[in-house]
C-alpha cells in the first residue's frame, strides 16, 4: 500500500452523498453551515446567518478547512477545525463559533456578517487523542445502516454517524467516521486502494507496518500488539485481523484492524475505542469491510484512442553577453485499446515529477474501469488509479488534461 493508492469506493461514496445530502451540517444559536464535497478535498456549501445565505469554497487538509465566503460581493476568509466532541470550530474576523452537529439556529448580520456578533470564546480541543471521556447514550440501533449502490461498487453508511472529509497522505487516502456524540468512545477509519502487485501479495505484512506508524504518529509508543494476527475470510476474500491495546487519557483503549484482499483492491478498516465503545460499535469494522464491493464495467468507447499531454519547461544559462533560455517539451501518450489493454509512453528525459504514475519508457498492461476511476495495471506490477473526466475535446486524468490525437 506504499504505492500510489486511490480511495475508490469511499471517494464514490462522497460523490453520492453530495448529490443526496450534505456531508456535514453544523450550527449554534447564530450560524448554520452546510458542507458538500465531491472528492473530500474541495469543499463548498453555504453559511446561514438569519436570512443571509453566504456561499463559500474551501479546501480540506490536515483536519481543517480553509476558505472564503462571499457577502455583498466581498470575500472574507475563514477557517474551520474539529472541536471537542461532535463540534466544528469556525473562525473568521477575529471571532470563533463553536458549532454543534445538525443544530439549526441563526441570528442577524454585520459588515463582515460573521465577524461582528457577540459570541463566547470556546476552548478548542485537538483530535490527536479522541478516545477517553464518557459520552451520552445514543438512541436507536447504533449500527443501523444502509448499503449505498454506487457506480464503482457498494459500501455501508451508518445512520446517525458523522463522516469527516476524505484525507490522504503519501499515496494513501482514508475516511474517518464515528457515532454522533460518541467520538470519545469509538472512531472508525476506512482505507482502500490499489497497491502494487508486490505490496498486495504482502498486504498482511505491509498493512500492519502502516498501522503501527499511524498509531505511533497520533499516540506515541502507547499501543502494543495483543496476541497474534488471525487469518480469516471476509466475504470469501482472504483477510486478517489484529488487535492492539494501550492506555489513552487514563483509560484502556483497543485498536482492531481488518485487512482484506478484494480482487486488485486492498481494504483496511480500523476501529479504535474504549471498552464501552467497542461493546456497542466494534462490529462496525466487519460490517464496513464486508459491505465494500467492486463493480467493474467495460471501457467506454469515448476512452479508446491515443491521448497526449505536454509539459513545457524553460531552462536558462548565463553567457558572456546575454542569457539564453531553452524551452523543452515533455510529452506523455496513453493509448487505450478496445480490448481493455493500454500502452503508456513518454519522451526520454521525462523525470516524472509533473505527471502522476509516469511509465518511464514504454509500458503496457490492462485497465479496469470502476465508476469514474481507471485502474492501470502495468505489466511490471505497478498500479495507477486516477479519477478521470471525459470531455468532447479532451480527457482529464488525475488533474492533467490529455488531448486526443
Amino acid at each position: 500500500m506504499r504505492s500510489a493508492c486511490l480511495l475508490l469506493v469511499i471517494l464514490l461514496l462522497s460523490t453520492k452523498l453530495r448529490a443526496a445530502e450534505p456531508i456535514g451540517v453544523y450550527a449554534d444559536d447564530q450560524l448554520r453551515i452546510e458542507l458538500y464535497s465531491d472528492d473530500g478535498e474541495n469543499v463548498s456549501g453555504n453559511i446561514y446567518r438569519g436570512e443571509l445565505k453566504l456561499p463559500f469554497t474551501a479546501r480540506a487538509s490536515d483536519r481543517e478547512l480553509v476558505g472564503t465566503f462571499q457577502s455583498d460581493g466581498e470575500k472574507f476568509e475563514f477557517r474551520a477545525t474539529p472541536g471537542e466532541g461532535d463540534t466544528l470550530v469556525l473562525e473568521t474576523g477575529g471571532k470563533r463559533y463553536n458549532l454543534k452537529h445538525e443544530a439549526q439556529r441563526a441570528a442577524a448580520a454585520t459588515a463582515n456578517p460573521l465577524a461582528g456578533a457577540t459570541h463566547g470564546e470556546p476552548s478548542v480541543q485537538p483530535q490527536r487523542a479522541p478516545i477517553g471521556a464518557a459520552s451520552s447514550p445514543q438512541r436507536g440501533d447504533p449500527l443501523a445502516y444502509r448499503v449505498l449502490d454506487l457506480p464503482g461498487g457498494s459500501v455501508a453508511k451508518f445512520d446517525n454517524w458523522t463522516y469527516l472529509p476524505i484525507q490522504g497522505q503519501a499515496g494513501v487516502m482514508w475516511c474517518d467516521c464515528f457515532p454522533q456524540g460518541r467520538q470519545t468512545d469509538f472512531v472508525l477509519r476506512t482505507c482502500i486502494g490499489t497497491p502494487s502487485a508486490k505490496d498486495m501479495a504482502n498486504l498482511f505484512t505491509v498493512g500492519p507496518q502502516l498501522t503501527q506508524q499511524v498509531l505511533a504518529q497520533f499516540f506515541g509508543p502507547v499501543f502494543k500488539r495483543e496476541g497474534q494476527p488471525k487469518q480469516t475470510k471476509c466475504g470469501g476474500d482472504d483477510a486478517m485481523i489484529e488487535d492492539y491495546r494501550g492506555a489513552v487519557n487514563g483509560q484502556q483503549v483497543t485498536c482492531r484492524v481488518m485487512y482484506v484482499k478484494r480482487k486488485d483492491v486492498a481494504v483496511a478498516v480500523l476501529g479504535i475505542g474504549n471498552e464501552k465503545g467497542f461493546n456497542e460499535f466494534g462490529r462496525a469494522i466487519e460490517i464496513v469491510a464486508q459491505s465494500i464491493t467492486l463493480k467493474e464495467s467495460q471501457v467506454e468507447p469515448g476512452l479508446v484512442g491515443t491521448w497526449t499531454a505536454e509539459n513545457y519547461v524553460s531552462t536558462g544559462s548565463s553567457g558572456a553577453r546575454n542569457d539564453v533560455s531553452i524551452n523543452l517539451a515533455q510529452q506523455r501518450s496513453i493509448t487505450i485499446y478496445p480490448n481493455g489493454t493500454f500502452s503508456d509512453s513518454a519522451t526520454s528525459g521525462f523525470s516524472g515529477e509533473n505527471f502522476t504514475g509516469l511509465a518511464e519508457g514504454g509500458h503496457r498492461g490492462t485497465v479496469v474501469k470502476r465508476g469514474n476511476v481507471l485502474t492501470f495495471h502495468y505489466d511490471n506490477g505497478n498500479t495507477w488509479s486516477p479519477a478521470y473526466e471525459l470531455y468532447s475535446n479532451g480527457l482529464k486524468i488525475d488533474g492533467v488534461v490529455y488531448l486526443k490525437q
